[in-house]
């Protein structure tokens, strides 16, 4: 970290000097899952402070070693060019170019093995249980590996391989902030957006008042978008009656976690926003307004007129002329 201006900020010295740093993440599978007391037969169950069940492989391993085997490559690499510090590859620059081609080719293949398991996956279970009842048909565990093995669904969610150079640390930082608390609105959109939900306790803006605070504590990962962010839900949050249920206000506060779901639309404002306040009497400037003001101008009247108090001083008359 270093201090610029007396602001606590995120630093390039993130990366270590000589080295690019970059993210690396595998999803993988086991083949393997948890038995329960049906797959034994039994319908009682026993304490858990006594027994203890154990797994049941319910895809072979050779099915699986490819893409472990390919994760083994790639960690082989890095360390033969680098090192790695609490999660992050730090490599050499002298090897940027040639691990950047290298970690490409490796995501492609990943993924095409991915692609084949994920097309295959029911040939193979229903393989892999028939040689089970094979060699075991007493017990016919056949049908149990069959009902609990993985679908395509689950493999495509789980299986992956994520790299992430990180040329511009605070870039990084920046993105993966507003991700975080798209995150989290997008959890609260999903829940408050259904029907039969009902708005009436103030508990309905923990989450909004939670995202605040992190982009307050956090606003020197990007202290313009952060700033922008806050202003627009100190905006809604005025807007709402001090007490009280929240129910009429239920579709701004949909609203309002539907913009923050989108990290994008975070990462888009900035400490300049200047939400147009509602018409509250009849001093508000409105469209007839600014015509009848663009045709004075015209006419160049001479006489001095003193400005209204609920417009701003500097250039009325331009298109992105400001109220307040």
């Amino acid at each position: 970290m270093s201090e610029d201006n007396g602001e606590k900020r995120i630093s390039a010295s993130l990366i270590v000097k000589g080295c690019t740093s970059l993210s690396l993440n595998f999803g993988l599978i086991g083949g393997s899952k948890k038995l329960n007391y049906s797959d034994l037969g039994l319908t009682k169950h026993l304490p858990k402070e006594i027994v203890s069940l154990g797994s049941k492989k319910v895809l072979p391993s050779e099915k699986l070693k490819p893409l472990e085997d390919l994760k083994s490559e790639v960690t082989a690499y890095l360390k033969s060019i680098g090192f790695l510090i609490q999660g992050v590859w730090h490599i050499a620059n002298s090897h940027y170019d040639e691990a950047k081609d290298f970690l490409e080719r490796k995501e492609v293949e990943f993924y095409q093995l991915k692609k084949e398991l994920i097309l295959n996956i029911q040939q193979i279970t229903n393989d892999w249980a028939d040689s089970v009842d094979q060699k075991m048909p007493e017990l016919g565990l056949g049908e149990q590996i069959k009902k609990g093995s993985y679908n395509a669904d689950y493999l495509s969610r789980q299986l992956r391989m994520e790299v992430l150079f990180w040329d511009d640390a605070e870039a990084v930082a920046s993105r993966s902030l507003f991700e975080s608390i798209a995150e989290s609105a997008s959890e609260k959109y999903q829940q408050y957006s259904k029907s039969e939900f009902q708005c009436k306790k103030r508990t309905c803006l923990n989450t909004l008042l939670s995202i605040r605070k992190r982009l307050i504590v956090l606003n020197f990962v990007d202290k313009k978008a952060s700033q922008g962010a806050v202003k627009r839900i100190d905006d809604f949050l005025n807007r709402l009656p001090k007490q009280g249920t929240l129910e009429p206000h239920k579709t701004d506060l949909i609203e309002i976690y539907y913009f923050f779901s989108n990290a994008a639309n975070i990462q888009m404002l900035n400490e300049n926003y200047a939400p147009t306040k509602p018409k509250q009497n009849n001093f508000d400037i409105n469209q007839d307004d600014i015509l009848i003001a663009k045709k004075q101008q015209k006419v160049q009247v001479n006489k001095k007129v003193k400005p209204r108090p609920d417009v701003s001083n500097s250039d009325m008359f331009a298109d992105d002329f400001c109220i307040f």
